[in-house]
């Protein structure tokens, strides 16, 4: 029900100003740092193209992270396995599920080697550390790096968005097409005691939505 498709390898473009193809927009604002083209910079475009409309990301510039997972009542040995989401889009929707059931819950960090997209932001220092609070006020993961502040995405629909919130900032960057680790994350409700697990798994096949019983992580 939350799974995303799995998007295959495919040949990385020729290196540039942030990385392997970078495409990069030009933005001027207050304390904005200046990325002016060079050899081989690919054209500044005004903005990054829209969303395709059967995927569309939060809107640019959104701030509203997902429901912190909720904590279990008392002490539990099972968790039920929601699904394994390389999309933050649909980890947020699965998590947004549970919470509306009322049904505590948590997620597990990973990674997996893919294809997907690098989005790079010109910003060290103080700045740098603006970008990154930005980026995690809207529950995407970033990381700082010499090229900046950066953040990978499994689909360019997300890389589009978090371009889009930086640039909406003032922050001037641009995303590209990599291969290599990516995050993913695992979804779980509860802990429960494992009577309570396997009942509360029933109730969840009942409403449509299949899990399965694991220990506790």
């Amino acid at each position: 029900l939350f799974r995303s498709p799995v998007a295959a390898p495919a040949a990385l473009p020729e290196p540039g100003r942030f990385g392997p193809g970078v495409t990069e927009v030009e933005v001027a604002g207050p304390g904005a740092p200046a990325v002016a083209p060079g050899v081989g910079t690919p054209p500044a475009v005004a903005a990054p193209p829209p969303p395709r409309p059967e995927a569309p990301p939060p809107p640019p510039g959104a701030s509203r992270a997902p429901p912190a997972p909720t904590q279990a009542r008392g002490e539990g040995t099972h968790a039920l396995q929601v699904g394994v989401y390389r999309s933050q889009r649909y980890r947020q929707e699965a998590e947004e599920s549970l919470q509306s059931r009322s049904l505590p819950h948590f997620r597990v960090p990973g990674s997996k080697i893919g294809t997907g997209y690098r989005v790079t932001a010109a910003a060290e220092g103080e700045t740098g550390d603006r970008a990154l609070g930005l980026l995690g006020a809207a529950d995407y993961l970033a990381r700082r790096t010499p090229r900046g502040v950066e953040a990978d995405f499994h689909l360019e629909e997300e890389a589009q968005a978090a371009l889009a919130l930086l640039t909406k900032a003032g922050f001037a960057g641009g995303y590209a097409r990599v291969q290599g680790p990516l995050p993913l994350w695992t979804v779980y409700a509860g802990p429960f005691p494992e009577a309570e697990a396997r009942k509360t798994q029933k109730a969840l096949a009942d409403q449509g939505i299949p899990t399965q019983l694991r220990r506790k992580p």
